[in-house]
């Protein structure tokens, strides 16, 4: 027992006890005007709940509009979150309504009537748009499931229609349920004639064309179902049943502000009464807490002091466990605040302990991957060509290749056959590790098609490689849409073609050279390019040309109509300079987040085309850099010119 008084607590009840005794006679004489003021206040807190619980109510029909009516388990098992909350908050307010009908006084009776009567007509609407939802379905569910069980036997059948058609209903369909636009049912009648015309011609077994068209007849009769369900619900705001609910939304929250403006005005008179009353009780309570603050603040200062500066030693010491914490010995609440602390401040230092260990544990497997990135690095360099080998055929040559991350996506490829000599340039999807991983598959597969299988043409080979990206990476099987854009070049020297097949006679050999020295220049090479996206640039007689590769990538998903891959010959000279470049460099943004864009890259090599390929090669790079400023790299960058 003594100990209680010991307490903070029991200080603090002591001190108010005599302020209660001095407003206790101040508080019997304000009764009589608070339980007027409660009644009011209870009307109000009533009024707020219904006008709380109306909007609460409005919110869950909106969730039930966007979220369940596109839910097919709402269609399937007919229950909804939404609707048995809102049946919740709709029975919330009934209750609140009878509580302010059995209210006397403020004349609050026939205001309550009128939003009873409003309130009723407002749930009986949305009853019936639940209801017409429910028939009108979704997905597989309702009118729409019908409507899909018509149109997928239609299109499942094995003899041949016109697909076209189908689709066009279909998108008809779609178009109406996304729309709400009358003017699609209109387009909708027209495709179904045409589909039952096509149906009527195509289909010559006559039960097999009496299925389709019952088949296509309930589907019609099922849309048009639909359409006059969608127009009893409302195609927007402003029909059907929803421009009803908004008007009655409206006279509702009407009377609950013109309820609610009554209630206060009654409250502001009783409020004036008792103005005098509260003026009197705020002067004697100030008096006595001024009293009581100082007598509290003379128990509660000195130890909450003592406390708090060790807190803020221990703190300022980073929670070292040299740093001892003062303890505060009282028999109150302070003492024991201070017991606690010092048992936080242990479970603290062994938590910190523990962290250390993480830390130090996060530390050392970053420090793995790292390394097996850097491992990875070396890896992809190694199956680069090297240095050597690009000199070995291209004497004068530059190549800017610059990952974003420690890997890239693009890579560059050579490899040679009989007298053939091929050089591509690749940009796969993705950069860093995943992209590595696809710059690999590429070179392995470049290698084994032309290498290995002999095919030269780089078109077929573009088609080859494309079939076996989507073998390697199941792309038929998974959503896997990993692919490359590259350009591909096979080059041979065309003298030694005009060497091959010399005739004895020298009277006709003098003519086929004639023919050779007119046609195909002596030391000439012969160029096939293609390209899927990418594109080849060479300079021919001073100018920069382009040749655009075939609007189409290698691997990724399959489109309806895809390009077939093109060759493209040129016949070159010597000294000619060929360029090649990933998109890496031409997307890339600068500060004011404009691109490179391909423009300037044409600028940049056409200015500086004379100059040697290092030169060439310093200048790109300066323009590259000026360009990006601060910006940092968005892609993995690649850029290759040689001269033959």
């Amino acid at each position: 027992m003594l100990s209680y008084f010991n307490t903070i607590r029991a200080k603090m009840l002591a001190s108010f006890f005599f302020f209660l005794v001095i407003i206790l006679f101040i508080s019997l004489i304000n009764i009589w005007f608070d339980i007027k003021e409660a009644r009011i206040n209870a009307l109000l807190d009533k009024l707020a709940e219904v006008n709380r619980d109306m909007q609460a109510s409005n919110k869950l029909e909106k969730g039930f509009y966007e979220n369940e009516t596109i839910n097919p388990t709402f269609y399937k098992t007919g229950k909804s979150a939404y609707l048995l909350d809102h049946r919740k908050t709709i029975e919330h307010i009934r209750q609140n309504l009878d509580t302010l009908k059995r209210t006397q006084g403020l004349y609050a009776g026939s205001r309550v009537d009128s939003l009873t009567r409003l309130f009723n007509q407002y749930e009986t609407l949305f009853e019936k748009i639940v209801k017409e939802t429910k028939y009108r379905g979704f997905k597989d569910h309702g009118l729409v499931g019908k409507m899909r069980q018509y149109i997928h036997y239609i299109e499942a059948h094995q003899q041949p229609l016109d697909l076209a058609k189908i689709l066009m209903i279909r998108r008809h369909e779609k178009d109406f349920i996304i729309r709400r636009d009358l003017r699609y049912t209109t387009k909708m009648d027209t495709a179904v004639q045409l589909l039952k015309a096509d149906i009527e011609q195509n289909i010559t077994q006559s039960n097999q064309r009496q299925e389709l068209l019952v088949a296509l007849n309930n589907y019609a009769q099922t849309f048009e179902e639909l359409v006059k369900t969608d127009q009893v619900i409302g195609l927007n705001d402003k029909t059907g049943i929803k421009v009803r609910l908004i008007e009655i939304s409206g006279a509702l929250d009407q009377v609950i502000l013109n309820f609610n403006q009554h209630i206060r005005a009654r409250a502001k008179v009783l409020k004036s009464q008792n103005k005098w009353l509260l003026s009197t009780v705020m002067m004697l309570g100030v008096g006595v807490m001024v009293f009581l603050a100082f007598f509290l603040t003379r128990i509660l200062s000195r130890p909450i002091h003592r406390l708090s500066r060790s807190i803020h030693t221990i703190i300022q010491n980073d929670f070292s466990k040299e740093v001892a914490f003062e303890k505060v010995k009282t028999n109150d609440e302070i003492g024991r605040l201070s017991k606690d602390f010092h048992l936080m401040l242990k479970k603290m230092h062994h938590s910190i302990d523990k962290v250390k260990k993480s830390s130090e544990e996060i530390k050392r497997k970053r420090d793995l991957l790292l390394n097996s990135i850097n491992y990875a690095r070396k890896i992809q360099g190694a199956i680069l060509p090297t240095e050597e080998e690009i000199q070995a055929y291209f004497p004068e040559n530059f190549v800017i290749y610059s990952p974003m991350h420690v890997v890239s996506g693009d890579f560059y490829w050579i490899g040679k056959r009989k007298k053939k000599l091929f050089l591509a340039v690749v940009d796969c999807t993705g950069h860093g590790v995943p992209g590595g991983f696809m710059s690999m598959i590429g070179t392995i597969l470049l290698n084994e098609i032309i290498i290995q299988h002999k095919t030269f043409a780089p078109a077929q080979v573009l088609e080859q490689l494309d079939k076996e990206i989507h073998l390697a990476l199941r792309q038929d099987q998974n959503l896997n849409n990993d692919g490359m854009d590259l350009s591909l070049l096979m080059i041979e020297k065309t003298e030694e073609e005009a060497d091959k097949g010399l005739p004895e006679n020298l009277e006709n050999m003098a003519v086929l050279l004639e023919q050779v020295q007119q046609n195909l220049p002596q030391n000439s090479f012969k160029v096939t390019f293609a390209g899927a996206k990418n594109s080849l640039f060479y300079v021919q007689e001073n100018e920069l040309h382009e040749i655009k590769g075939t609007r189409r990538s290698i691997g990724g998903r399959k489109p309806l109509h895809k390009d077939v891959f093109q060759d493209h010959e040129l016949l070159l000279e010597p000294g000619t300079n060929l360029y090649f470049t990933t998109d890496g460099l031409l997307d890339q943004h600068n500060q004011a987040r404009k691109k490179y864009t391909k423009k300037r890259f044409v600028k940049v090599i056409n200015s500086h085309r004379e100059k040697t390929m290092l030169e060439q090669q310093e200048a790109l790079q300066s323009d590259m850099y000026e360009h990006m400023g601060t910006e940092p790299q968005r892609d993995d960058i690649t850029v290759l010119g040689i001269r033959l």
